[in-house]
């Protein structure tokens, strides 16, 4: 067995890298930007008077098989990407990685150092009992890696570090980011331009021109390590570098059965704001559970404000909420502090 020893650097600094970007980060359509500054849950439509609060065209999600993912940008691996190659050279880092890449282990990580600490949904939800508060199972299972060796002109060796795909299937509910991604961030006159049904040379030539600036990214150095965040959104309203990511989350339904909605639709639906069923507040107590983790460290290492959450359930839009850092970090980082005592006092009402 190999044992391997050296000094750990316990006070490592976190440094933003310019990068000169070819690519403008998009900013929210449809009036979306409204959501960023209203805490709390926001329907599409109103349940109770059906009543749109955004443009209805979000309302009917694109089936994917009728979405034209040919044009769509392809993500890259680390080892396959020149430019974080180069930038490594350049900053002198010995590994380099994407943040989707990292934060499956740095999640365990988080585990280890917090002794599997639960998560606090005191003031998100009052149908979640005390033992349901602790990490998914899933959000538990091991995160797998592939470091390469990387050899260099220059005869400095350096590593790329890969999640392992090497099982993994294309879901539809990947496939679907996608698409959700461009519906947000596109008028619906630009967005129908990636329909098959509307195929076109001049449509495609569009798509390819849409497509050569979608994707922009933030590096970081902390350390021997450079990473790489995808820039998803931004709103120059929002403090810091007005930047934050994009999530679309399915519902209960869809994500504990994703291979039978494969094939099959559901008539679930989120009605309400509370509720043990087809509420908002069991989806974000269950986004808390599994994989808000991921989430956070994904905008802490992108430098970004928050996320911004659509939830669907493949078929229709039900309702957009807007996660800042501070947010996520008291769910994550909060459970077992006492809550503050306020003294009694009697109103008068006259």
């Amino acid at each position: 067995t190999q044992v391997v020893e050296g000094s750990l650097d316990t006070t490592p600094t976190y440094e933003p890298i310019n990068v000169e970007q070819t690519s403008e980060v998009p900013t929210l359509k449809h009036d979306l930007s409204r959501v960023l500054f209203s805490p709390g849950v926001h329907f599409l439509q109103d349940p109770r008077t059906k009543v749109f609060n955004f443009d209805p065209y979000l309302k009917n999600i694109l089936p994917v098989n009728e979405f034209d993912f040919q044009h769509i940008t392809q993500y890259v691996a680390s080892e396959k990407d020149k430019t974080m190659l180069k930038v490594s050279k350049l900053i002198n880092t010995r590994y380099y990685s994407s943040t989707s890449s990292m934060t499956g282990i740095l999640s365990h990580l988080h585990y280890l150092l917090s002794n599997f600490r639960p998560v606090n949904l005191r003031d998100l939800s009052r149908n979640v009992r005390y033992s349901h508060v602790g990490f998914s199972r899933g959000a538990k299972l091991p995160g797998n890696v592939i470091i390469r060796k990387m050899e260099q002109s220059d005869g400095e060796t350096r590593y790329a570090i890969d999640s392992d795909k090497y099982a993994d299937k294309e879901m539809i509910l990947s496939r679907l980011g996608h698409s959700l991604e461009r519906l947000l961030t596109n008028e619906s006159e630009v967005f129908d331009k990636y329909k098959l049904s509307n195929k076109s040379e001049e449509n495609s030539k569009a798509q390819l021109e849409m497509e050569k600036n979608s994707n922009a990214y933030h590096y970081a150095k902390m350390d021997k390590f450079l990473m790489r965040s995808q820039l998803d959104c931004k709103d120059e309203r929002l403090p810091g570098t007005v930047t934050f990511d994009l999530k679309s989350r399915a519902v209960c339904a869809i994500r504990h059965d994703v291979a039978f909605h494969e094939e099959e639709t559901t008539g679930y639906e989120l009605l309400k704001t509370v509720g043990e069923y087809e509420s908002f507040e069991k989806e974000m107590s269950e986004l808390a559970r599994s994989t808000l983790l991921k989430y956070s460290l994904q905008a802490r290492i992108g430098n970004m404000d928050g996320i911004f959450l659509a939830f669907h359930n493949i078929a229709k839009m039900f309702g957009f909420q807007y996660l800042p850092s501070s947010e996520m970090d008291k769910m994550i980082h909060s459970f077992g502090k006492k809550p503050l005592k306020i003294n009694e006092k009697t109103f008068d009402l006259e």
